[in-house]
């Protein structure tokens, strides 16, 4: 009797320990969606009242095209003042007089900057510049890219360092001096751009993935880092977004559903519609569904995505020799 007793005893708990296993594992995925679904398609804060006492103020790297116009853009239709900074090019300031024109009620200003050449001395001139204006948001979004996906052994040194000057350096820079006055006043908004290829590998893009995973860490990190301080970090890992840059189409952008391709002012609203709720993003909502089912995805894209790059590798390779051989 003792004995069934306690088989009984051990299957009764036995059943309830699993059980309780199952139920926790069913209520961190319902979390883990209602989050999600939320982080989509809830109304995003209003992001001019949420950092009133830091600025009214905008700061954008790269922001004379793609996905840092697209961001300035929605900013200044938020209420936000911009400061756009990039090269000394035409639509540099063409791109800031867009943005008056279409947004007369705020101001629109254009520092012209080269991140790949900067020392310390252009660094501290920019920021006394930056420094006249209360500013509540920052974006790091400049950056560089190959001309066209290559071998890690076959891209030269001189392109491999220059990602790592464009794509880091110009993002712990800009964050190192925005934080202290942010926390501060415990309140500001960062918003680092990366790249899907920093969470998956990205054959062909090595350094460039590189580069891009540690905007990703040096962002997740960050946040953690300054929850206590009510500011609010963003990293955004966009998959194709139709700008000049995007994946080494420099001359011709992708067209917008081409490979998943997405409009970067759409891509731009959703982002910031996210900021405050999450400390990672997409960006687009369509890119946060492919990004949700990572693991599927890569399994079932991993094989094309490397048939596409090697082929455009070799196109590309053959084209730069040609041009070679007739200079």
């Amino acid at each position: 009797m003792n004995r069934l007793i306690g088989a009984a005893t051990s299957s009764i708990t036995a059943t309830t320990f699993f059980s309780t296993i199952g139920a926790l594992w069913c209520l961190g995925i319902g979390i883990k969606w209602a989050r999600f679904l939320g982080s989509l398609y809830l109304p995003g804060h209003n992001l001019l009242k949420r950092y009133e006492r830091a600025g009214n103020w905008a700061v954008i790297t790269g922001g004379s095209e793609g996905i840092g116009f697209s961001m300035a853009i929605d900013l200044a239709k938020r209420g936000f003042n911009v400061v756009l900074i990039a090269l000394d090019e035409p639509r540099l300031y063409d791109a800031a007089a867009h943005i008056r024109r279409t947004s007369p009620n705020v101001q629109a200003i254009a520092i012209p900057f080269n991140f790949l050449t900067a020392d310390d001395a252009a660094y501290d001139e920019l920021f006394k510049q930056l420094d006249k204006n209360p500013n509540g948001i920052l974006v790091n979004n400049v950056g560089g890219f190959y001309n066209y996906c290559k071998p890690v052994d076959v891209a030269k040194l001189s392109e491999d360092l220059r990602l790592l000057k464009l794509n880091i350096e110009p993002q712990v820079r800009m964050t190192k001096h925005f934080l202290p006055r942010f926390k501060e006043l415990r309140c500001g908004g960062i918003v680092n751009l990366s790249s899907f290829s920093a969470v998956t590998p990205a054959p062909y893009l090595t350094t460039y993935a590189g580069t891009k995973a540690f905007n990703l860490a040096f962002g997740r990190s960050l946040a953690e880092e300054v929850a206590e301080f009510h500011i609010d970090v963003l990293v955004v890992t966009p998959l194709f977004v139709s700008t000049r840059i995007t994946q080494g189409y420099e001359e011709k952008p992708m067209e917008v559903g081409d490979s998943g391709t997405v409009d970067p002012r759409v891509m731009a609203r959703h982002t910031l519609n996210k900021l405050g709720s999450v400390d990672q993003t997409c960006g687009h909502n369509f890119h946060d569904w492919i990004g949700f089912s990572h693991p599927l995805w890569a399994w079932i894209g991993r094989g094309e995505f490397l048939k596409t790059v090697k082929q455009k590798f070799v196109e590309q390779n053959a084209l730069e020799k040609k041009a070679a051989a007739a200079a």
